[in-house]
C-alpha cells in the first residue's frame, strides 16, 4: 500500500514539474520539489529569504504568474487581468454597437440557400463576436422578394416569374388550434396573397424557436420591388462570401 502511494505521488510530482516548467521555468529541480511539497502540505527543510532554516519557512521558489499582465486600458501591473485565452461574450448593452445593416437583391435567389445565409447574419454567426444568448447579429433588407425562386426544373406560369416543379409541389400548413383547423395552401397561392411570406417562413424556421429567435426575425425587412425605405441606415452590401454559389440564371 505504501509503495502504491509512493508511485502515485511520484506521478503527481512529474505532472506538477511539467506545469511549473510552463508557468515559471527553473533550472534547479530542488525548487520544483520544494514547491511540490509546499502545495501538498509537506514542510521540507528549506531556507527562507532571511537565511533562517526550518520547516516553517516558505520555499524560496516564487511563481510569478502576474509578471506580464496588461489591463484593458493598456496599463501594466499586478492588479491587471492576466492575458489568458478567455472566451469573449457579448452583453445585451453592446448589441446595438455590433449591429450592421445589409441589403440584398432577392431576384433569382434560391429560397433555401439564401434563407440559411440570412439566418446566419441575423444570429451573428458570421462574426467572431457571436454570442448564443445575445441578439448581436445584423439586420438584412431584401428587395424583390416576389422574384425568389425554388430549385427544380423550370415550368411556365402566367404570373410567377421563376416557376419550377418544386414550387408547384410546395405547400404551407397552418393550424388554427381548433379541431379540423389545419389549412394547407400551395406556394403559388401564398405567393399571390403575400409574396414575402415564402422567404420569411424559410428564415423563421432556421432561427432559434424561442423569444430570442422572434426578436431576430424582426430585423428581417422584406420589400416587394427594387426600392426599400431604409436609406437612413446606410445599408452595406450583403457579404459576398455568404452568397450562395449556385443560383438560377437571370434571363
Amino acid at each position: 500500500m505504501r509503495g502504491e502511494l509512493r508511485v502515485t505521488a511520484l506521478i503527481v510530482w512529474f505532472k506538477v514539474v511539467k506545469l511549473l516548467d510552463l508557468v515559471a521555468p527553473c533550472a534547479d529541480e530542488t525548487e520544483h520539489f520544494s514547491a511540490f511539497c509546499w502545495c501538498f502540505g509537506a514542510r521540507p527543510a528549506v531556507i527562507s529569504n532571511d537565511g533562517i532554516q526550518g520547516v516553517s519557512a516558505q520555499p524560496a521558489l516564487k511563481i510569478n504568474i502576474c509578471t506580464d499582465l496588461v489591463s484593458s486600458d493598456g496599463q501594466q501591473g499586478d492588479s491587471a487581468m492576466p492575458m489568458l485565452a478567455k472566451t469573449w461574450m457579448a452583453k445585451s448593452e453592446q448589441k446595438e454597437d455590433l449591429r450592421d445593416w445589409y441589403v440584398l437583391d432577392g431576384e433569382a435567389q434560391i429560397v433555401g440557400r439564401i434563407a440559411s445565409q440570412i439566418a446566419t447574419v441575423l444570429m451573428g454567426k458570421h462574426k467572431a463576436t457571436y454570442t448564443p444568448h445575445v441578439d448581436c447579429g445584423g439586420a438584412v433588407v431584401v428587395t424583390n422578394v416576389e422574384k425568389v425562386a425554388f430549385s427544380g426544373n423550370d415550368m411556365q406560369h402566367p404570373d410567377v416569374p421563376y416557376f419550377s416543379t418544386k414550387m408547384a409541389a410546395k405547400t404551407y400548413d397552418s393550424y388554427s388550434g381548433y379541431p379540423s383547423g389545419r389549412r394547407v395552401r400551395s406556394a403559388v397561392n401564398v405567393w399571390q396573397t403575400a409574396p414575402d411570406r415564402i422567404l420569411r417562413e424559410a428564415v423563421r424556421r432556421m432561427l432559434p424557436k424561442n423569444k430570442l429567435g422572434r426578436q431576430m426575425l424582426k430585423k428581417l425587412k422584406l420589400f416587394v420591388g427594387p426600392e426599400h425605405t431604409h436609406q437612413a441606415q446606410q445599408c452595406l452590401p450583403f457579404p459576398e462570401h455568404l452568397l450562395p454559389k449556385k443560383n438560377r440564371k437571370v434571363d
